[in-house]
C-alpha cells in the first residue's frame, strides 16, 4: 500500500498528539525503574518541568530508558548536563567515550529524577521519520543534536 504525504502527516500529527495525551512517568534512577517497560520499538518524548525537550526513537524502549541512566549512552544527557552546568569550574564536555565529573553527574541524575519526565508509544513504522518530523517542525524547543534540514 502506497500512502500520500497528507496520509503520512496526519499520521505524524496523531502520534504527536498522543505524545501529550498519554500519562507521563517520571525518570527514576532506580535499579529496577525500567523493568516496567516494554522490550517495543517506538518513540518517546521528555518533558522538563512541563515542557517537551526532547524527542526520540529506538528499537527497544526498556532499553533505550535504562540509556537515560549513562551520559555515555545517551545524547540527551549530554546535551541537558552542557545546558544547567557548563557554568561550573569543574565542568568539561561529556562525549560518548567520557562522563561528566562524578560532581556534574551526581546534580545530573537528582536534576532529572526532579524534572524530567518521559511518554513512550509504541510504533513499528516510521520512527526515525516520526522523530525527524518532531525536529523539523521546529514548533518546540527540542535539546536533539541532530540538526533536520528537510522539511515535512
Amino acid at each position: 500500500m502506497i500512502y500520500s504525504e497528507n496520509q503520512i502527516q496526519n499520521y505524524f500529527k496523531s502520534v504527536e498528539t498522543e505524545l501529550f495525551k498519554k500519562d507521563r512517568i517520571r525518570i527514576n534512577f532506580k535499579r529496577n525503574w525500567a523493568i516496567k517497560f516494554d522490550n517495543e520499538q517506538g518513540v518517546y518524548a521528555l518533558f522538563d518541568n512541563g515542557n517537551i525537550c526532547y524527542v526520540g526513537e529506538t528499537g527497544n524502549l526498556k532499553k533505550r530508558m535504562m540509556d537515560l541512566r549513562r551520559t555515555l549512552n545517551h545524547s540527551f544527557r549530554r546535551v541537558l548536563g552542557e545546558k544547567l552546568y557548563s557554568n561550573r569550574m569543574d565542568y568539561f564536555k561529556a562525549t560518548s567515550n567520557k562522563k561528566f565529573s562524578s560532581e556534574i553527574e551526581k546534580f545530573l541524575n537528582a536534576y532529572m529524577e526532579e524534572n524530567i519526565e518521559v511518554v513512550m508509544i509504541p510504533l513499528k513504522l516510521g520512527r526515525l521519520e516520526f522523530e525527524e518530523y518532531m525536529i523539523a517542525l521546529k514548533k518546540y524547543e527540542l535539546l536533539n543534536i541532530k540538526e533536520i534540514t528537510e522539511a515535512f
